[in-house]
């Protein structure tokens, strides 16, 4: 069966200088960074690219992202993804610490959406609930 990944990568936002990587370790990264662009890019991508407000970028499988209808529409809709374009969608009122439990939720609900298996509870810390609740009212979800 298919699994859903969910992929975390820390903007680097901090500094303007570069860490202390020697050119081997910046190419490989920039190669890696290359070919997850490349699984990234255009309409028919099987994967979206997710920036909180604060920078942090989650991917996704599309199938987990147009569990929203709201993500749904912004992937599809006017300046949408073109063809060699990498599908990502800006939250700007989504910070990190949310979105990281909007990303697991959307996982969620892909797997257990239609599943004869017995569905277990997702828990909900307490101290984000509220924003939470907020995001899953803006995202219909």
């Amino acid at each position: 069966q298919e699994r859903n990944v969910i992929r975390f990568t820390l903007k680097r936002t901090c500094s303007n200088s570069p860490s202390p990587l020697t050119q081997s370790t910046m190419a490989t990264k920039k190669k890696s960074r290359k070919t997850l662009d490349s699984a990234l890019e255009g309409p028919d991508s099987g994967f979206v690219r997710l920036v909180s407000s604060d920078g942090h970028q989650f991917i996704l499988r599309r199938k987990a992202v147009q569990a929203s209808p709201t993500l749904k529409d912004m992937l599809s809709g006017p300046g949408a993804t073109a063809p060699g374009e990498v599908a990502e969608l800006h939250l700007k009122n989504i910070p990190s610490h949310v979105l990281v439990r909007v990303a697991q939720y959307l996982t969620y609900k892909v797997r257990y959406t239609n599943s004869s298996t017995a569905i277990p509870d997702f828990a909900v810390a307490p101290n984000i609930a509220c924003e939470l609740l907020t995001a899953a009212d803006f995202l219909d979800c």
